[in-house]
């Protein structure tokens, strides 16, 4: 009573690397992309929203390693659906980490806190971090202005977030969003100012506190690796400070990804 395509199927089984579950209720991979991408909802949150949602209908969710290979196998799909067409990468996100790390004078031993600004590509992750010893108007245009430099590009989109304190806050100083306003008229692109999508002054914290899962905001992921390399190096001068975030942040571009093993 069996088909041709049946005894086939049972014969020679198709290899099938997708994830499939029985008896289990799916989640909304549209909806979860969304909020990932949108509210910068954490993996975790969202299952057990969707958890609770499960309950409610009486049907068996997923387990939350489950979970997170079906948000990654279709983050992966859209990633590769992103590649292989010819839309350019209009976006870059970038933020600046407040006193992450200290400068130490050689002769009288003080200790000076610099601040990091840290960016990266959205699709990609391709990065980008310097040192400063201060965040004042200048210095962020000078960031800016390195950050474009080492892109060898102008994206349409500069998503400037983690402004911390109002007087660095770029939609409520007068000074900066002069500034920013004559840099983007230059270089003809957008300063987008968020501080919601970025949280990258808990980078680090959020590395070790979420069991080994990583932050999904890029430029977060590329922070808490690069003080996660520099933890217990001394540093005396804010020169040598950069040229060894100049290696570590090529390093971290030529890292494998862990889905298709090209490099950012």
């Amino acid at each position: 009573g069996m088909t041709e395509e049946k005894l086939a199927d049972i014969m020679f089984p198709k290899k099938n690397d997708s994830i499939t579950s029985r008896n289990r209720h799916l989640p909304d991979l549209g909806s979860s992309h969304v909020r990932l991408q949108r509210d910068r909802t954490s993996r975790r949150k969202l299952w057990k929203e969707y958890a609770e949602e499960c309950r409610k209908i009486n049907e068996k969710p997923l387990m939350y390693q489950m979970f997170c290979r079906y948000i990654q196998e279709d983050q992966k799909k859209r990633l590769d659906e992103l590649y292989s067409s010819s839309a350019p990468l209009n976006e870059i996100e970038t933020g600046w980490l407040l006193n992450p790390l200290v400068i130490t004078e050689r002769t009288s031993c003080k200790v000076q806190p610099v601040s990091l600004f840290v960016a990266a590509m959205e699709a990609s992750g391709y990065a980008y971090a310097e040192a400063f010893t201060g965040m004042l108007t200048a210095d962020q245009i000078r960031a800016n202005v390195r950050l474009l430099s080492f892109l060898g590009g102008v994206p349409k989109m500069i998503v400037q977030d983690m402004a911390p304190g109002r007087k660095y806050d770029l939609s409520a100083n007068d000074e900066f969003r002069r500034a920013f306003l004559e840099f983007s008229e230059h270089y003809g692109t957008a300063i987008i100012p968020e501080k919601t999508r970025l949280k990258l002054a808990h980078a680090r914290e959020d590395a070790e506190t979420a069991a080994g899962e990583p932050p999904e905001n890029p430029a977060a992921r590329a922070a808490a690796w690069l003080l996660e390399e520099l933890r217990g190096e001394k540093f005396f001068s804010i020169c040598v400070l950069n040229l060894r975030l100049h290696d570590k942040i090529a390093e971290y571009n030529c890292l494998p990804a862990a889905e298709d093993k090209k490099s950012r």
